[in-house]
């Protein structure tokens, strides 16, 4: 399977979750598959996401609740990848974020190329890290899972190694040669060849100041831990200043009740782990943002007028209720995959 939108950063719509789950339903008991390969058209992007502009348009068209079963279709397409009988391997091209991380991540066999990026973008437009990200997080260290998630901040394929996002990374210029290899053998084992599992020593993660910030719990504490950060006594002073500040930058971005809603997601998925029930709380969470003023306000500011000025209903700096949060949390998910639910 190729994702073909590469104007659209392949995202995906309705139509191309629907198509990806028939064709994987039909494949499994098929004796003449052995491997499913995915992959997506143009260097830019193996897929930026779901398409968040047509879930906006279905959440705010005459038929709501067709936004929320397009979510839930698109999380079972996820769950049916990561239960899949047979070996699935992804091939990661440019950025993977959302739905992409969804559909390559929960695969039995995903690869980047050296050039592939990663992130959790979501908390900018008033989401949360969904297609089964928040079990992804869980299984991070907890500071560096809460600066990824609330910063959206971009990394690369030797970290996404590093996290066990991703099994392998490709030798530059093998690409060709292994998918011939995987579609002449249906052999995932020839990967060996083609990629190297063990990541090199160079990383992009912040410096441990940084992480212990992001040790606080709430967003106004993790905040304010950047803002009063003495960075004067480090060797890399001025390194660790420039990422402070872009780290207060994009947690200003983003959607203080989306922000806290995804700390108390990947706590949950923590204490009760596993991608299925990390896919239904992120099923009732998105079932209450698609009613929730700050998703519409992140669509209009980022995708609609394009000011990225959004004007959230909380302030960053003041806790959100915790009453508004855990009324979310409580909220009973539809079964994965109902339509109309």
């Amino acid at each position: 399977m190729t994702l073909d939108r590469p104007r659209a950063l392949n995202t995906l719509t309705g139509a191309m979750v629907a198509a990806m789950s028939e064709a994987l339903k039909a494949w499994e008991t098929a004796p003449a598959v052995r491997l499913v390969l995915i992959d997506a058209t143009g260097p830019r992007a193996f897929c930026a996401g779901g398409d968040i502009g047509e879930v906006h348009d279905l959440a705010t068209s005459t038929t709501p609740g067709a936004a929320l079963a397009h979510c839930a279709d698109e999380y079972a397409l996820d769950l049916m990848i990561a239960r899949y009988p047979k070996p699935v391997v992804v091939l990661v091209e440019g950025v993977a974020m959302g739905g992409g991380l969804g559909i390559a991540c929960h695969a039995s066999h995903p690869v980047a190329s050296q050039s592939a990026t990663f992130a959790f973008p979501e908390c900018a437009v008033g989401w949360v890290p969904d297609s089964g990200a928040t079990h992804l997080l869980a299984r991070m260290d907890p500071d560096l899972a809460r600066y990824l998630a609330l910063t959206g901040t971009r990394f690369g394929a030797e970290d996404a190694l590093r996290l066990g996002l991703v099994r392998a990374i490709l030798v530059e210029g093998r690409r060709e040669e292994l998918v011939a290899d995987l579609e002449a053998s249906g052999d995932p084992d020839l990967l060996a060849r083609y990629a190297r599992s063990e990541p090199k020593a160079a990383t992009d993660s912040p410096p441990a100041k940084i992480l212990d910030a992001f040790g606080e719990t709430t967003l106004p504490r993790i905040l304010q831990a950047l803002e009063t950060m003495d960075t004067e006594a480090d060797d890399g002073g001025d390194a660790t200043r420039t990422m402070r500040e872009r780290a207060i930058k994009a947690l200003l971005r983003g959607s203080p009740f989306a922000q806290e809603l995804t700390l108390a997601l990947v706590a949950a998925a923590r204490r009760t782990p596993g991608l299925a029930k990390a896919l239904e709380r992120e099923t009732g969470a998105v079932a209450a943002l698609l009613e929730h003023p700050d998703f519409h306000e992140g669509i209009r500011a980022n995708l609609i007028d394009r000011d990225r000025r959004p004007s959230w209903t909380h302030d960053h700096r003041n806790r959100v209720p915790a009453a508004e949060i855990e009324t979310v949390l409580t909220r009973i998910s539809a079964p994965l995959g109902a339509s109309g639910c």
